[in-house]
């Protein structure tokens, strides 16, 4: 099984209009928390945000960049999650691990709970290099 860090990325890139290395940080930052939210719908139905609780989070990239949206395949969040969930489940059908936190930081990969930069620290940061710094909180089932 490969590292978690690595799927979630995978799912990501798949969620952005454009490569990484033309995407802004927040709209990298949206691609993650909707690969996080569509992984965790695979994984855990019952309880993997199926309420549509991460637009609290959505909603303060939005603010940081409101263009953000713009830069990903489509503006119609819940239809692009579904398409990440069809994704995950034909990607990574026996990973069950579920996700309990996911973000960017300044910092190098890890597993673990980090406190997050304000994005706006980072406004001139590379998107890609930015993506692959992504911490994945998880636990296994």
């Amino acid at each position: 099984m490969q590292g978690l860090s690595k799927s979630v990325l995978t799912l990501a890139e798949n969620a952005l209009a454009r490569p990484t290395e033309q995407s802004s940080r927040e709209a990298v930052a949206t691609a993650l928390l909707l690969a996080h939210v569509a992984w965790n719908r695979v994984v855990d139905p019952l309880s993997g945000d199926q309420l549509g609780y991460y637009r609290k989070v959505l909603q303060e990239l939005s603010n940081e960049n409101p263009a953000c949206l713009d830069e990903l395949k489509s503006s119609d969040v819940e239809s692009l999650i579904r398409e990440l969930v069809r994704l995950k489940s034909t990607l990574y059908p026996d990973d069950r691990r579920i996700i309990h936190g996911c973000g960017l930081t300044a910092h190098n990969t890890g597993l673990g709970a980090v406190k997050q930069p304000s994005l706006a620290d980072h406004r001139d940061s590379n998107a890609a290099q930015v993506l692959k710094r992504c911490v994945v909180i998880v636990r296994v089932a």
